[in-house]
């Protein structure tokens, strides 16, 4: 093979291992951090929903569980991906985010394009769960906390033992995805299997 062909499919081989790496886990998996998409949304609010409804059985516990669960960074938070809870008239139980908005009545609340934002994400999470387009605060950005920024939600209904509330997370469509810079990593991999190549022909 000639030391040009070698180095091309060298580079070929190193060149996406980063990307095999970055792989979407499997979605009975999906944590804050996995959260780039509609879908990968979707499925970070549906296993905390699955989560909740298995751990909790009294509401009266609800708050506790939420606090301890999905507050800390981590797993169930990371930069603006956090959940939220809700009752069915738009009281918010509990935020990841912020706590002053905790027992505060959302239901007649507008964004920036007069949208009731909080009636279609219940009326969403009452029809099964569902996708909706909003302006919210985003945490991450400094300045929206007047108007927001656009953020795209999913919700899930949620049955506590009897009770009914909704969670819910969003992404911000704005926010920058870390990628692997494809023409760095090819570069990277190029000179690597150059010198394993003049490594090979000195033996």
């Amino acid at each position: 093979m000639s030391r040009i062909g070698f180095v091309l499919v060298m580079s070929c081989v190193l060149g996406t291992i980063p990307f095999f790496g970055a792989v979407t886990p499997s979605f009975a998996h999906i944590t804050a951090s996995d959260v780039t998409d509609r879908s990968t949304l979707r499925a970070f609010v549906e296993r905390a929903a699955e989560l909740a409804e298995r751990e909790i059985s009294n509401p009266n516990d609800a708050y506790a569980f939420f606090d301890r669960t999905f507050r800390p960074e981590g797993e169930w938070r990371m930069g603006s991906i956090y959940l939220y809870v809700s009752n069915t008239r738009g009281v918010i139980r509990f935020h990841g985010a912020r706590t002053d908005l905790e027992d505060v009545d959302l239901y007649n609340r507008r964004d920036k394009t007069g949208k009731l934002y909080v009636r279609e994400l219940i009326a969403a999470a009452e029809a099964g769960g569902g996708f909706v387009e909003y302006y919210f605060d985003n945490p991450a950005v400094v300045g929206d906390e007047e108007e927001g920024s656009l953020k795209v939600g999913y919700v899930k209904m949620l049955d506590i033992g009897g009770e009914r509330r909704f969670i819910g997370s969003g992404i911000y469509p704005a926010d920058p995805v870390p990628v692997a810079p494809p023409l760095a990593l090819l570069a990277l991999a190029a000179l690597l299997a150059g010198g394993a190549y003049r490594r090979w022909r000195q033996r």
